[in-house]
């Protein structure tokens, strides 16, 4: 009879084993929630900036494009063409500034591949804004 289980030591053994399991899932959830704020931190100071430089790069360059087109209308008047330059001018401060911000950030090998051929187009392009800006100029001049 030594060997059976009396009801108290079968409720000790029943919390021991519920206070095992609680403790085993306090530690992931310990661990999960460690997991989730190194995310967030990343999220907050990697990765939307980057998307915010991102997005102001593009929304830029499209409304330098859009600019150009308004600049380079023959039926503008001259204050229109200088209204367009003004926004292009501002809009390639812009870029600057969230390029700069977008560069300064980690990033993947593949991320700087990528970041570096947007440089090299972007270099490229530059000049002709400048160059179109010019000829804009110019022509309001004659």
């Amino acid at each position: 009879m030594g060997g059976q289980l009396t009801i108290g030591k079968k409720v000790l053994g029943a919390m021991a084993g519920a206070s095992g399991l609680l403790f085993a899932v306090g530690l992931l959830s310990w661990w999960s929630a460690g997991q989730i704020s190194e995310r967030l931190r990343e999220a907050t100071d990697q990765k939307i900036p980057g998307l915010q430089a991102l997005g102001t790069i593009e929304e830029g360059q499209l409304a330098i494009d859009a600019a150009l087109a308004g600049a380079l209308d023959r039926r503008a008047a001259a204050a229109g063409h200088r209204e367009a330059a003004a926004a292009i001018g501002e809009r390639l401060a812009a870029i600057d500034a969230a390029a700069t911000t977008y560069g300064a950030l980690r990033h993947h090998p593949e991320t700087l591949v990528l970041w570096r051929a947007w440089q090299e187009a972007f270099a490229a392009w530059r000049p002709r804004v400048e160059e179109a800006l010019a000829a804009v100029a110019e022509r309001d001049r004659l």
